[in-house]
Protein backbone atom coordinates (compact mmCIF):
# COMPACT_ATOMS: atom_id res chain seq x y z
CA UNK A 1 0.00 0.00 0.00
CA UNK A 2 2.72 2.43 0.63
CA UNK A 3 4.46 1.93 -3.33
CA UNK A 4 4.62 5.23 -5.11
CA UNK A 5 6.21 6.45 -8.29
CA UNK A 6 9.40 7.18 -6.20
CA UNK A 7 11.75 4.56 -6.13
CA UNK A 8 13.88 5.22 -3.77
CA UNK A 9 11.38 5.54 -1.42
CA UNK A 10 9.85 2.12 -2.30
CA UNK A 11 12.84 0.66 -1.07
CA UNK A 12 13.24 2.66 1.98
CA UNK A 13 9.64 1.31 2.63
CA UNK A 14 10.33 -1.63 1.99
CA UNK A 15 13.47 -1.48 4.14
CA UNK A 16 11.28 -0.28 7.42
CA UNK A 17 8.69 -2.74 7.03
CA UNK A 18 11.56 -5.71 6.82
CA UNK A 19 13.23 -4.57 9.99
CA UNK A 20 10.33 -4.56 12.00
CA UNK A 21 8.99 -7.63 10.57
CA UNK A 22 12.92 -9.32 11.41
CA UNK A 23 13.10 -7.07 14.79
CA UNK A 24 16.79 -6.49 13.05
CA UNK A 25 18.74 -4.10 11.29
CA UNK A 26 18.05 -4.01 7.60
CA UNK A 27 20.27 -2.75 4.46
CA UNK A 28 18.90 -3.66 0.39
CA UNK A 29 22.11 -3.64 -1.12
CA UNK A 30 22.51 -3.36 -5.57
CA UNK A 31 26.02 -5.10 -7.09
CA UNK A 32 28.30 -2.21 -9.05
CA UNK A 33 31.21 -2.72 -10.84
CA UNK A 34 33.32 -0.95 -7.57
CA UNK A 35 31.11 -3.09 -5.26
CA UNK A 36 28.09 -3.30 -3.09
CA UNK A 37 25.81 0.04 -3.26
CA UNK A 38 23.44 0.13 -0.46
CA UNK A 39 20.11 2.00 -1.89
CA UNK A 40 18.09 2.01 1.26
CA UNK A 41 18.32 1.19 5.17
CA UNK A 42 16.04 0.99 8.30
CA UNK A 43 18.85 0.87 11.06
CA UNK A 44 21.28 3.31 13.46
CA UNK A 45 24.17 2.61 11.80
CA UNK A 46 25.44 3.75 8.44
CA UNK A 47 26.20 1.00 6.54
CA UNK A 48 26.05 -3.01 7.67
CA UNK A 49 28.31 -4.62 10.33
CA UNK A 50 29.33 -7.24 7.49
CA UNK A 51 30.22 -6.26 4.34
CA UNK A 52 31.92 -9.00 3.13
CA UNK A 53 28.76 -11.48 3.44
CA UNK A 54 27.38 -9.54 -0.11
CA UNK A 55 30.27 -10.90 -1.48
CA UNK A 56 29.96 -14.71 -0.13
CA UNK A 57 25.96 -14.17 -1.13
CA UNK A 58 27.10 -13.25 -5.15
CA UNK A 59 29.19 -15.66 -5.56
CA UNK A 60 27.36 -18.39 -4.40
CA UNK A 61 24.13 -17.16 -5.47
CA UNK A 62 22.73 -18.32 -2.18
CA UNK A 63 20.92 -17.18 1.19
CA UNK A 64 24.36 -17.00 3.65
CA UNK A 65 23.90 -16.44 7.48
CA UNK A 66 26.50 -16.38 10.09
CA UNK A 67 25.37 -17.00 13.68
CA UNK A 68 27.51 -15.26 16.42
CA UNK A 69 30.28 -16.27 14.26
CA UNK A 70 31.73 -13.03 14.33
CA UNK A 71 31.73 -11.25 17.45
CA UNK A 72 28.91 -10.63 20.70
CA UNK A 73 28.52 -7.02 19.20
CA UNK A 74 27.62 -8.34 15.43
CA UNK A 75 25.37 -11.34 16.76
CA UNK A 76 23.24 -13.09 13.74
CA UNK A 77 23.51 -11.92 10.37
CA UNK A 78 21.80 -12.68 7.19
CA UNK A 79 22.37 -12.18 3.47
CA UNK A 80 19.41 -12.89 0.98
CA UNK A 81 19.73 -12.45 -2.60
CA UNK A 82 16.62 -10.88 -4.40
CA UNK A 83 15.74 -13.01 -7.06
CA UNK A 84 12.34 -12.54 -8.98
CA UNK A 85 10.37 -15.40 -9.72
CA UNK A 86 12.34 -18.05 -7.65
CA UNK A 87 10.80 -21.58 -7.52
CA UNK A 88 13.95 -23.20 -5.71
CA UNK A 89 13.52 -21.34 -2.33
CA UNK A 90 13.53 -24.49 -0.26
CA UNK A 91 11.47 -23.47 3.29
CA UNK A 92 12.98 -26.74 4.89
CA UNK A 93 15.56 -27.17 7.29
CA UNK A 94 18.21 -24.41 6.69
CA UNK A 95 21.93 -24.82 6.26
CA UNK A 96 24.53 -22.34 5.77
CA UNK A 97 24.28 -21.97 2.25
CA UNK A 98 21.56 -23.59 -0.09
CA UNK A 99 21.29 -22.56 -3.52
CA UNK A 100 18.83 -20.87 -4.69
CA UNK A 101 18.57 -20.26 -8.27
CA UNK A 102 20.80 -20.06 -11.63
CA UNK A 103 19.24 -16.16 -11.91
CA UNK A 104 21.01 -13.37 -11.32
CA UNK A 105 20.18 -11.54 -8.21
CA UNK A 106 18.26 -8.07 -8.26
CA UNK A 107 19.80 -7.40 -5.52
CA UNK A 108 20.33 -8.38 -1.39
CA UNK A 109 18.99 -7.97 1.84
CA UNK A 110 20.98 -7.92 4.89
CA UNK A 111 19.84 -8.08 8.34
CA UNK A 112 21.55 -7.77 11.64
CA UNK A 113 19.99 -8.58 14.63
CA UNK A 114 22.17 -8.35 17.96
CA UNK A 115 22.16 -10.98 20.72
CA UNK A 116 19.85 -13.83 19.38
CA UNK A 117 19.13 -17.00 18.56
CA UNK A 118 19.27 -18.73 15.44
CA UNK A 119 15.57 -18.85 14.91
CA UNK A 120 15.96 -15.41 13.29
CA UNK A 121 17.08 -17.28 10.22
CA UNK A 122 15.18 -20.54 10.56
CA UNK A 123 11.53 -18.89 11.36
CA UNK A 124 11.82 -15.57 9.72
CA UNK A 125 14.05 -15.41 6.27
CA UNK A 126 11.90 -18.67 4.93
CA UNK A 127 9.25 -16.11 5.02
CA UNK A 128 10.64 -13.47 2.21
CA UNK A 129 10.08 -15.69 -0.55
CA UNK A 130 6.64 -14.10 -0.65
CA UNK A 131 8.41 -10.67 -0.89
CA UNK A 132 11.42 -11.54 -3.51
CA UNK A 133 9.17 -10.39 -6.42
CA UNK A 134 7.45 -7.08 -5.29
CA UNK A 135 11.18 -6.70 -4.10
CA UNK A 136 12.86 -7.43 -7.69
CA UNK A 137 10.35 -5.10 -9.29
CA UNK A 138 11.03 -2.09 -7.17
CA UNK A 139 15.10 -2.66 -7.82
CA UNK A 140 14.15 -3.00 -11.50
CA UNK A 141 12.24 0.55 -11.31
CA UNK A 142 15.37 1.93 -9.39
CA UNK A 143 17.49 0.58 -11.59
CA UNK A 144 15.93 2.12 -14.65
CA UNK A 145 14.97 5.62 -12.68
CA UNK A 146 18.95 6.21 -11.90
CA UNK A 147 19.85 4.91 -15.48
CA UNK A 148 17.55 7.95 -16.57
CA UNK A 149 18.35 10.47 -14.17
CA UNK A 150 22.12 9.91 -13.73
CA UNK A 151 24.87 11.51 -15.07
CA UNK A 152 27.28 9.10 -17.09
CA UNK A 153 30.08 10.42 -16.14
CA UNK A 154 30.09 11.50 -12.48
CA UNK A 155 27.20 9.43 -11.33
CA UNK A 156 25.61 12.75 -9.89
CA UNK A 157 22.00 12.88 -10.62
CA UNK A 158 20.87 15.30 -13.74
CA UNK A 159 19.46 18.77 -13.17
CA UNK A 160 16.18 18.03 -14.12
CA UNK A 161 15.90 15.38 -11.06
CA UNK A 162 17.56 17.82 -8.54
CA UNK A 163 15.15 20.43 -10.21
CA UNK A 164 12.01 18.07 -8.98
CA UNK A 165 14.32 17.45 -5.78
CA UNK A 166 13.98 20.93 -5.13
CA UNK A 167 10.26 21.74 -5.77
CA UNK A 168 9.36 18.84 -3.22
CA UNK A 169 11.73 20.42 -0.69
CA UNK A 170 9.94 23.86 -1.26
CA UNK A 171 6.50 22.16 -0.52
CA UNK A 172 7.48 20.38 2.37
CA UNK A 173 9.47 23.53 3.63
CA UNK A 174 6.20 25.52 3.37
CA UNK A 175 4.18 22.89 5.37
CA UNK A 176 7.21 22.16 8.20
CA UNK A 177 8.76 25.20 7.93
CA UNK A 178 12.04 24.38 7.74
CA UNK A 179 14.85 25.55 5.81
CA UNK A 180 16.62 23.95 2.78
CA UNK A 181 19.50 25.45 1.06
CA UNK A 182 21.59 24.87 -2.27
CA UNK A 183 25.02 24.78 -2.90
CA UNK A 184 27.00 25.67 -6.51
CA UNK A 185 30.15 24.30 -6.79
CA UNK A 186 32.68 25.27 -9.83
CA UNK A 187 36.03 23.59 -10.88
CA UNK A 188 38.86 26.90 -10.73
CA UNK A 189 40.33 27.01 -13.70
CA UNK A 190 38.96 23.93 -15.16
CA UNK A 191 39.66 25.01 -18.92
CA UNK A 192 43.02 24.83 -17.91
CA UNK A 193 42.86 21.47 -16.91
CA UNK A 194 41.77 19.95 -20.19
CA UNK A 195 43.73 22.47 -22.13
CA UNK A 196 47.14 21.31 -20.44
CA UNK A 197 46.12 17.41 -19.85
CA UNK A 198 43.66 16.66 -22.24
CA UNK A 199 39.57 15.90 -21.67
CA UNK A 200 40.72 12.15 -20.42
CA UNK A 201 42.24 13.52 -17.56
CA UNK A 202 39.99 16.39 -16.92
CA UNK A 203 37.10 13.60 -16.90
CA UNK A 204 38.85 11.24 -14.30
CA UNK A 205 39.03 14.85 -12.02
CA UNK A 206 35.25 15.30 -12.31
CA UNK A 207 34.30 11.80 -11.32
CA UNK A 208 36.78 12.20 -8.53
CA UNK A 209 35.40 14.98 -7.05
CA UNK A 210 31.56 13.90 -7.03
CA UNK A 211 32.79 10.82 -5.29
CA UNK A 212 34.44 13.20 -2.77
CA UNK A 213 30.91 15.51 -2.80
CA UNK A 214 28.74 12.69 -2.44
CA UNK A 215 30.92 10.70 0.53
CA UNK A 216 30.30 13.89 2.49
CA UNK A 217 27.00 14.66 2.57
CA UNK A 218 24.54 13.05 4.22
CA UNK A 219 21.70 10.47 3.41
CA UNK A 220 18.83 13.42 2.76
CA UNK A 221 21.05 15.39 0.42
CA UNK A 222 21.38 15.30 -3.21
CA UNK A 223 23.97 15.59 -5.40
CA UNK A 224 23.69 16.58 -8.91
CA UNK A 225 25.81 17.85 -12.07
CA UNK A 226 24.42 21.55 -13.21
CA UNK A 227 26.54 21.45 -16.24
CA UNK A 228 30.08 20.99 -17.22
CA UNK A 229 32.35 21.23 -14.52
CA UNK A 230 29.56 22.87 -12.03
CA UNK A 231 27.71 20.71 -9.36
CA UNK A 232 24.75 21.80 -7.05
CA UNK A 233 23.72 19.94 -3.51
CA UNK A 234 20.21 20.31 -2.02
CA UNK A 235 20.84 20.32 1.19
CA UNK A 236 17.91 19.31 3.01
CA UNK A 237 16.31 20.96 6.47
CA UNK A 238 19.70 22.53 6.42
CA UNK A 239 19.91 26.34 6.98
CA UNK A 240 22.35 28.89 6.30
CA UNK A 241 25.26 28.62 8.73
CA UNK A 242 25.30 24.60 8.38
CA UNK A 243 25.03 25.08 4.96
CA UNK A 244 28.04 27.30 4.89
CA UNK A 245 30.01 25.02 7.25
CA UNK A 246 29.46 21.89 4.74
CA UNK A 247 30.32 23.76 1.72
CA UNK A 248 33.66 25.15 3.78
CA UNK A 249 34.46 21.35 4.74
CA UNK A 250 33.66 19.94 1.01
CA UNK A 251 35.90 23.15 0.09
CA UNK A 252 38.96 21.97 2.24
CA UNK A 253 38.59 18.14 1.26
CA UNK A 254 38.41 18.44 -2.37
CA UNK A 255 41.87 20.85 -1.88
CA UNK A 256 43.43 18.36 0.60
CA UNK A 257 42.05 15.21 -1.76
CA UNK A 258 45.24 16.36 -4.68
CA UNK A 259 42.85 15.04 -7.12
CA UNK A 260 45.33 16.17 -9.53
CA UNK A 261 48.20 14.44 -7.97
CA UNK A 262 51.66 16.47 -8.65
CA UNK A 263 50.21 17.60 -11.84
CA UNK A 264 48.50 20.96 -10.51
CA UNK A 265 46.48 22.11 -7.61
CA UNK A 266 42.88 21.64 -8.10
CA UNK A 267 40.41 23.62 -5.95
CA UNK A 268 36.20 24.98 -6.17
CA UNK A 269 34.45 27.75 -5.42
CA UNK A 270 31.01 27.84 -3.84
CA UNK A 271 27.60 29.72 -3.50
CA UNK A 272 25.10 29.03 -0.91
CA UNK A 273 21.78 30.19 -0.78
CA UNK A 274 18.84 29.21 1.33
CA UNK A 275 14.80 28.88 0.81
CA UNK A 276 13.03 31.29 2.62
CA UNK A 277 16.12 33.06 4.08
CA UNK A 278 17.18 34.67 0.97
CA UNK A 279 14.29 33.68 -1.97
CA UNK A 280 11.05 32.38 -2.29
CA UNK A 281 11.19 31.19 -5.70
CA UNK A 282 13.21 28.49 -7.27
CA UNK A 283 14.62 30.99 -9.84
CA UNK A 284 15.88 33.36 -7.33
CA UNK A 285 17.10 30.53 -5.20
CA UNK A 286 19.61 29.28 -7.66
CA UNK A 287 20.01 32.96 -9.20
CA UNK A 288 21.58 33.88 -5.53
CA UNK A 289 23.52 30.79 -5.29
CA UNK A 290 25.22 31.32 -8.75
CA UNK A 291 25.67 34.96 -7.64
CA UNK A 292 27.32 33.96 -4.49
CA UNK A 293 29.45 31.47 -6.30
CA UNK A 294 30.31 34.17 -9.13
CA UNK A 295 31.62 36.99 -6.16
CA UNK A 296 33.70 34.11 -4.96
CA UNK A 297 35.58 33.58 -7.80
CA UNK A 298 36.03 37.55 -8.27
CA UNK A 299 36.92 37.01 -4.97
CA UNK A 300 39.96 35.26 -5.37
CA UNK A 301 38.37 31.71 -5.88
CA UNK A 302 38.57 28.52 -3.45
CA UNK A 303 36.35 29.82 -1.29
CA UNK A 304 32.52 30.19 0.06
CA UNK A 305 30.42 32.82 -0.44
CA UNK A 306 26.31 32.89 1.63
CA UNK A 307 23.97 34.88 -0.80
CA UNK A 308 23.17 38.40 1.14
CA UNK A 309 21.14 40.92 -0.18
CA UNK A 310 24.03 43.49 -0.41
CA UNK A 311 25.38 41.34 -2.99
CA UNK A 312 21.97 42.47 -5.57
CA UNK A 313 24.27 45.83 -6.09
CA UNK A 314 27.43 43.95 -5.81
CA UNK A 315 30.08 46.36 -7.80
CA UNK A 316 31.92 43.91 -9.91
CA UNK A 317 34.84 45.50 -11.47
CA UNK A 318 33.39 45.31 -14.65
CA UNK A 319 37.13 46.56 -16.79
CA UNK A 320 39.19 43.64 -17.74
CA UNK A 321 42.94 43.80 -16.89
CA UNK A 322 45.15 43.39 -19.10
CA UNK A 323 46.40 39.87 -18.38
CA UNK A 324 47.63 38.73 -21.94
CA UNK A 325 49.89 36.10 -20.72
CA UNK A 326 48.57 33.05 -18.54
CA UNK A 327 51.75 31.51 -18.51
CA UNK A 328 50.90 28.78 -20.04
CA UNK A 329 53.28 28.98 -23.16
CA UNK A 330 51.37 27.18 -25.34
CA UNK A 331 48.01 29.07 -25.33
CA UNK A 332 49.91 32.23 -25.15
CA UNK A 333 51.83 31.39 -28.61
CA UNK A 334 48.24 30.05 -29.80
CA UNK A 335 47.13 33.69 -28.75
CA UNK A 336 49.31 35.88 -30.51
CA UNK A 337 49.57 33.83 -33.55
CA UNK A 338 45.93 34.30 -33.97
CA UNK A 339 46.18 38.15 -33.54
CA UNK A 340 48.67 38.20 -36.27
CA UNK A 341 46.41 36.38 -38.46
CA UNK A 342 43.38 38.66 -38.01
CA UNK A 343 46.17 41.92 -38.72
CA UNK A 344 47.03 39.59 -41.86
CA UNK A 345 42.84 39.89 -42.41
CA UNK A 346 42.13 43.02 -41.98
CA UNK A 347 44.47 43.76 -44.53
CA UNK A 348 43.56 41.56 -47.29
CA UNK A 349 41.70 42.34 -50.70
CA UNK A 350 38.46 40.84 -48.94
CA UNK A 351 34.73 42.11 -48.79
CA UNK A 352 33.60 43.21 -45.10
CA UNK A 353 31.70 39.98 -44.48
CA UNK A 354 34.56 37.64 -45.37
CA UNK A 355 36.79 39.26 -43.43
CA UNK A 356 34.37 39.13 -40.42
CA UNK A 357 33.66 35.45 -40.89
CA UNK A 358 37.50 34.61 -41.05
CA UNK A 359 38.20 37.00 -37.99
CA UNK A 360 35.03 36.18 -35.57
CA UNK A 361 36.31 31.86 -36.65
CA UNK A 362 39.37 33.20 -35.22
CA UNK A 363 38.17 34.70 -31.92
CA UNK A 364 35.65 31.48 -31.52
CA UNK A 365 38.78 29.07 -31.45
CA UNK A 366 41.02 30.86 -29.40
CA UNK A 367 38.63 32.15 -26.48
CA UNK A 368 35.79 29.15 -27.14
CA UNK A 369 33.23 32.16 -27.51
CA UNK A 370 29.82 30.95 -29.03
CA UNK A 371 27.99 34.25 -29.79
CA UNK A 372 29.79 36.79 -31.79
CA UNK A 373 28.03 40.64 -33.02
CA UNK A 374 30.03 43.43 -34.19
CA UNK A 375 27.89 46.83 -33.52
CA UNK A 376 28.37 49.95 -35.28
CA UNK A 377 27.03 53.19 -33.54
CA UNK A 378 24.75 55.73 -35.34
CA UNK A 379 21.94 58.14 -34.04
CA UNK A 380 20.21 56.86 -31.57
CA UNK A 381 22.25 53.81 -30.64
CA UNK A 382 23.79 50.78 -32.55
CA UNK A 383 23.20 48.75 -35.15
CA UNK A 384 24.57 45.05 -35.94
CA UNK A 385 27.00 45.08 -38.66
CA UNK A 386 27.74 41.69 -38.63
CA UNK A 387 27.27 38.27 -36.20
CA UNK A 388 28.21 34.78 -35.95
CA UNK A 389 26.17 31.96 -37.67
CA UNK A 390 25.37 30.75 -34.02
CA UNK A 391 24.71 33.67 -32.73
CA UNK A 392 21.07 33.47 -30.78
CA UNK A 393 21.62 35.06 -28.03
CA UNK A 394 19.62 38.43 -27.63
CA UNK A 395 22.24 41.50 -26.74
CA UNK A 396 21.97 43.23 -23.90
CA UNK A 397 21.51 47.19 -24.44
CA UNK A 398 22.50 48.31 -21.08
CA UNK A 399 26.23 46.62 -22.19
CA UNK A 400 26.15 48.45 -24.86
CA UNK A 401 25.40 51.77 -23.37
CA UNK A 402 27.87 51.68 -21.12
CA UNK A 403 30.92 50.94 -23.20
CA UNK A 404 29.78 53.77 -25.65
CA UNK A 405 29.56 56.37 -22.75
CA UNK A 406 33.08 55.07 -20.81
CA UNK A 407 35.00 54.37 -23.78
CA UNK A 408 36.09 51.52 -21.82
CA UNK A 409 35.83 47.67 -22.13
CA UNK A 410 32.87 45.38 -19.81
CA UNK A 411 33.54 42.05 -18.42
CA UNK A 412 30.76 40.39 -16.42
CA UNK A 413 28.06 38.04 -16.12
CA UNK A 414 25.04 39.14 -17.89
CA UNK A 415 22.59 38.77 -14.42
CA UNK A 416 19.87 41.17 -17.04
CA UNK A 417 19.52 38.35 -19.47
CA UNK A 418 19.58 34.89 -19.11
CA UNK A 419 17.09 32.50 -20.59
CA UNK A 420 15.51 29.11 -18.99
CA UNK A 421 16.63 26.31 -20.39
CA UNK A 422 14.60 24.77 -23.24
CA UNK A 423 14.43 20.91 -21.66
CA UNK A 424 15.46 21.48 -18.07
CA UNK A 425 14.44 24.99 -17.16
CA UNK A 426 17.40 25.79 -15.31
CA UNK A 427 18.50 29.79 -15.88
CA UNK A 428 20.92 30.22 -17.78
CA UNK A 429 23.43 33.23 -17.81
CA UNK A 430 25.97 34.76 -20.68
CA UNK A 431 29.43 35.56 -19.60
CA UNK A 432 30.13 38.45 -21.92
CA UNK A 433 33.13 40.60 -22.93
CA UNK A 434 32.20 44.09 -24.57
CA UNK A 435 34.71 45.95 -25.67
CA UNK A 436 34.88 49.24 -27.59
CA UNK A 437 36.36 50.16 -31.39
CA UNK A 438 37.80 53.63 -31.23
CA UNK A 439 38.92 56.12 -33.71
CA UNK A 440 39.60 59.54 -32.49
CA UNK A 441 38.63 60.10 -29.23
CA UNK A 442 34.75 58.11 -30.65
CA UNK A 443 33.79 54.37 -29.76
CA UNK A 444 33.15 53.61 -33.57
CA UNK A 445 31.98 49.93 -32.91
CA UNK A 446 31.62 47.09 -30.47
CA UNK A 447 32.74 43.84 -30.35
CA UNK A 448 30.00 41.96 -28.20
CA UNK A 449 31.73 38.13 -27.44
CA UNK A 450 29.53 35.87 -25.43
CA UNK A 451 29.60 32.44 -24.00
CA UNK A 452 26.76 30.26 -21.25
CA UNK A 453 28.54 31.03 -17.89
CA UNK A 454 27.29 27.09 -17.15
CA UNK A 455 30.14 26.13 -19.77
CA UNK A 456 32.90 28.98 -19.04
CA UNK A 457 34.05 32.42 -17.74
CA UNK A 458 36.19 34.44 -20.06
CA UNK A 459 39.46 34.52 -18.18
CA UNK A 460 41.30 37.68 -17.97
CA UNK A 461 43.77 36.68 -20.89
CA UNK A 462 40.87 35.68 -22.76
CA UNK A 463 39.51 39.07 -22.37
CA UNK A 464 42.67 40.65 -23.30
CA UNK A 465 42.82 38.29 -26.37
CA UNK A 466 39.32 39.90 -27.02
CA UNK A 467 40.23 43.54 -26.52
CA UNK A 468 43.58 43.59 -28.92
CA UNK A 469 41.30 41.42 -31.31
CA UNK A 470 38.99 44.37 -31.58
CA UNK A 471 41.42 47.01 -31.69
CA UNK A 472 42.47 45.55 -34.94
CA UNK A 473 39.16 45.38 -35.79
CA UNK A 474 38.57 48.87 -35.91
CA UNK A 475 40.84 49.67 -39.30
CA UNK A 476 38.41 47.44 -41.49
CA UNK A 477 35.23 49.02 -39.84
CA UNK A 478 36.10 52.74 -40.45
Amino acid sequence: MGLSSDPLRNLENAAKILSESAIADCFIAVHENEGFSIVASYSEDEAPGHMPIFAEALSENAIVFIDKGLSEELGTVACVPIIVESKDFNEDSFVKRRNITNKAAAGYMYFQRIKCKNSFVSDFVPKLKDSLNLLGNCLEFYRQFMLSNTDKLTGAYTRRYVDAVIKRCMETSKQSKLLFSVILADVDFFKQVNDLYGHLVGDDALRDLAKILQKSLRKQDTLGRYGGEEFILVLDGLGEADAFKLAERLRKEVESAKILAEKRELTISLGVSTYQNHADTVKNLLDRADKALYISKQTGRNKSTVWHDDYQNYAINTQPKLEFFSGDSESDSLKTRSLYKIMDVSMQDLGLPQKMDLIFNEIVDISGATDLKYFVTCIGGTKILYQSNKSEIAHNEKILQDVINTQKPVSLIDWDNGNAGEFDGFWDWQSIVAVPSIKVDEVIGILYVGVSAKVKEFSPDERSYIQNAATIMASIVC
